[in-house]
């Protein structure tokens, strides 16, 4: 067995050959100094590359042959992985001495899943104050465990501010089931402001949060030009999202020219196309309108072939004034 170990020493002490080699093996970039430079020491080798075998055996102290203290403030450095030494270091007795910083349970929120800050809780949870950034950063995670679990374990701590809901409205990844926790668990506190709809108006993750808004505050959901101008130059979900406008809230919808400046330059061209086939006598067809689809280096041959197709002659008037 300690044959096995030095083996393994010689393998992971950094600075050489075989290290390098090991390195660039288990990296996901061809040249490991690349970002962050060469480790120096054995606990920033299992850092750097999520070893949660070789964090046990350095923090259990199971052979000298490998042997080196994980820093203070390691946390910051162990939360940029998938959380599998983050996971050794926090159930273990020694990570009682690490240090537990506010970045640190922000990263877990926003990064990681609920099991890693359900750990947090269970070992380190009088180190742990559960702040705004923190509530903010859950509310951004791609699932909703995190903000679940806070308010189950914590939520005498958890204050639902206007930026915690604008958070949850801008999550492309999960955004519809973020807000409808926090509806279901503490809908007195959260209120839709003008930039809530905005967020979900620019939300890539698809028309549910606009949806789900619509249908459980619809009262609060004031249809803005802004919001409008928004949808239109929404890229991913622009299309969905102003049908879903057009259908519930239509007399609300004005079409001026910024609307359709923003639509000519998305590069979807879908927009522009269900203006023209829903509200075509609002669609004006100005100089800024077609530069905006000449200057969309995305999808302007689709938009200017669409507006030519469509309303040729105005386009023309455009391009010889």
């Amino acid at each position: 067995m300690q044959g096995q170990f030095s083996l393994l020493r010689e393998l992971l002490q950094p600075d050489t050959t075989k290290a390098r080699v090991w390195m660039q093996v288990n990296s996901d970039i061809s040249d490991i100094t690349y970002i962050h430079g060469i480790p120096s020491r054995l606990s920033e080798v299992a850092l750097r590359f999520d070893i949660d075998w070789l964090a046990e055996l350095l923090i259990g102290k199971i052979t000298f042959e490998l042997e080196d203290d994980f820093a203070p403030d390691c946390l910051a450095e162990a939360v940029r992985g998938e959380g599998k030494v983050l996971a050794v270091l926090l159930k273990h007795p020694k990570g009682k001495s690490l240090r537990i910083e506010e970045r640190v349970v922000t990263e877990i929120a926003e990064e990681l899943d609920e099991n890693v800050m359900e750990l947090l809780l269970d070992h380190h949870g009088e180190k742990v104050k559960i702040t705004e950034e923190v509530v903010k950063a859950a509310a951004r995670n791609i699932n909703k465990g995190v903000v679940e679990l806070l308010l189950d374990r914590r939520e005498e701590e958890v204050k639902i501010t206007e930026e915690i809901v604008q958070a949850a409205a801008a999550n492309s990844f999960n955004g519809k089931e973020v807000m409808k926790l926090l509806l279901d668990r503490r809908g007195e506190e959260v209120k839709i402001t003008a930039v809530v709809v905005n967020l979900a108006a620019a939300n890539y993750g698809g028309k549910e949060v606009m949806k789900l808004l619509l249908d459980r505050r619809g009262e609060e959901v004031k249809i803005t030009a802004e919001v409008v101008r928004t949808v239109a130059a929404n890229s991913f979900n622009g299309e969905q999202v102003m049908e879903l406008l057009l259908d519930r809230r239509g007399e609300e919808v004005k079409i001026t020219e910024e609307v359709v400046k923003a639509a000519a330059g998305n590069s979807n061209k879908g927009v522009v196309e269900l203006l023209l086939d829903r509200r075509e006598e609002e669609v004006k067809i100005t100089a800024e309108v077609v530069k905006a689809a000449a200057g969309n280096s995305f999808n302007g041959k689709e938009v200017m072939k669409l507006l030519l197709d469509r309303r040729e002659e105005e386009v023309k008037n455009c391009r010889g004034s």
